[in-house]
């Protein structure tokens, strides 16, 4: 059995795969649709990934055309976890090449999608313009805070509301296009509920569903990978109660985008 799991941006993808790959039986690869991470000619099409993938899980013939990547030790986990059950690869939103037109659909319709949803696009929004201020935004530990604030200018507001929309229309899309696909949604909400200094672990009834989903053993998924984006807006963003101003006079008629931003600390 083979799966995708399906995401926007700042939603949490690589971090499940973390979870998914802490289970004996399963093997969670990157953005195998990405050019950055395979190389594909008229030899190699994303067709002849899906029947390979598909027809033999443990087979691993595509690996040659597979491009090294450091995903949180993937390329350690392709070339050593060699009795998984269950294999599947992260695939976003926005991948031009993934064009469902130029796929053969009843190879897709084979393959499980666990659909990875951020409830709050605000915070998503957010997320997304301080990391093209701030690569490495998301380093800092519990005790160090950022040594600088950034100013949002009209032009980042307007690009934080960009990406809140485009998500929002995004999500509606994409289950639709779903429908007929055998599919799970997972929240990226329910993926931070407990951590500590050691890593995090998915709840127990959550670990229970994703495993049934996949058709394996229940066991706790569990990660040692820390989420150390600690720090809230507010302490980043320089001018932060002038943005959320203009926020909610944009969004005054959406109510579930003003709970949003009233949520944000």
């Amino acid at each position: 059995m083979s799966f995708i799991v399906f995401s926007g941006r700042r939603t949490g993808s690589h971090f499940l795969g973390t979870l998914l790959n802490s289970h004996p039986d399963i093997l969670c690869d990157i953005e195998l649709m990405n050019r950055h991470f395979m190389k594909y000619d008229k030899f190699f099409t994303r067709n002849n990934l899906l029947e390979e993938i598909l027809n033999n899980n443990n087979n691993k013939t595509f690996i040659k055309h597979r491009k090294s990547y450091d995903f949180y030790d993937s390329d350690a986990f392709i070339k050593e976890k060699n009795n998984f059950k269950v294999f599947g690869f992260l695939l976003k939103y926005w991948y031009k090449e993934f064009n469902i037109n130029s796929l053969d659909i009843d190879l897709l319709k084979k393959f499980k999608y666990l659909h990875l949803i951020r409830k709050d696009p605000v915070s998503m929004g957010f997320s997304c313009i301080i990391l093209e201020h701030m690569k490495d935004h998301y380093h800092f530990s519990k005790e160090e805070k950022p040594d600088h604030k950034i100013l949002f200018n009209l032009k980042e507001i307007e690009k934080v509301k960009t990406v809140i929309n485009r998500y929002v229309r995004d999500i509606k899309n994409k289950r639709k296009s779903l429908l007929n696909f055998d599919t799970k949604e997972v929240f990226y909400e329910d993926l931070h509920k407990d951590f500590n200094s050691n890593g995090m672990k998915l709840s127990d009834e959550l670990s229970k569903d994703i495993c049934s989903f996949l058709e394996v053993d229940t066991v706790n998924l569990t990660t040692k990978l820390i989420k150390n984006k600690y720090y809230q807006p507010k302490e980043i963003i320089k001018n932060y109660e002038e943005v959320l101003k203009n926020l909610k006079k944009t969004y005054k008629k959406n109510n579930k985008i003003i709970e949003c931003i009233e949520k944000i600390k």
